[in-house]
């Protein structure tokens, strides 16, 4: 698959100017041995594919992986920054029903769109992981320029009874669910959604909430999306900066 956003240009003189760099040949030979399939690698590469690739040949998502995983670099260090990626800066806590940032101690990780959509660069990730009755992970989208919406009188009401992701003040933590409605004293109802149970009668999935009715908050951003992570549409990677 040829990613119309690899900037061809750019990630082949960065693929060339590497493979230079750690002392391996543009034949692809001593590359091609170190290559591995799952679980080690990403799949192993022939020395006439890779010598292929770093003359300019069409190039899967996949191949870059392997490269960047034998030459010992982030991904980001050879595609272009112009593909368009969502950082995820909060991940679903299923134990806790609740999202817990990212540690900041660990590499920053990216959801690469490779469908080349487009985002703000202030729209970021929320990372839902896989769970019991669903076992591919999926993200949310929220923009952080929607962060003084609750203070607009106006755009405050786009916030009600729509899929949020609220900030409590108790914790700091965010939460996901609906505000039904806001309290004259500054807090409001929220619908808490807590996580999905299977019935042991039918086997159906229904969502188990609780209703907070003075919720205090500090932060209130809506859900743009949510998309599940397949393969051939999005990859996670974590990335150098």
């Amino acid at each position: 698959m040829q990613m119309k956003l690899l900037d061809q240009k750019k990630y082949l003189t960065r693929l060339n100017s590497l493979v230079k760099e750690k002392g391996h040949h543009p034949s692809g030979r001593t590359l091609s041995v170190i290559t591995a399939d799952e679980p080690m690698g990403y799949g192993s590469m022939s020395h006439q594919t890779i010598a292929s690739i770093l003359k300019g040949s069409d190039v899967k998502f996949s191949q870059l992986q392997e490269l960047a995983r034998v030459l010992e670099v982030k991904i980001n260090q050879i595609i272009s920054d112009n593909i368009v990626k969502a950082e995820i800066i909060e991940k679903f806590d299923y134990t806790k029903s609740h999202f817990v940032p990212r540690n900041y101690d660990e590499p920053i990780e990216v959801i690469y769109f490779l469908n080349n959509a487009y985002l703000k660069p202030t729209q970021k990730a929320f990372f839902w992981g896989e769970y019991e009755g669903n076992h591919i992970p999926a993200f949310s989208l929220i923009d952080f320029d929607h962060k003084n919406w609750i203070n607009d009188k106006e755009l405050k009401e786009r916030l009600i009874n729509v899929d949020v992701f609220l900030q409590r003040k108790a914790n700091n933590m965010f939460y996901y669910g609906q505000v039904l409605e806001f309290n004259k004293d500054g807090t409001c109802v929220f619908q808490w959604w807590q996580s999905k149970q299977q019935s042991k009668i039918d086997g159906k999935w229904s969502d188990i909430t609780t209703l907070i009715k003075d919720c205090e908050f500090t932060a209130i951003y809506p859900r743009i999306t949510t998309a599940t992570l397949f393969d051939e549409d999005y990859k996670i990677e974590q990335i150098s900066i």
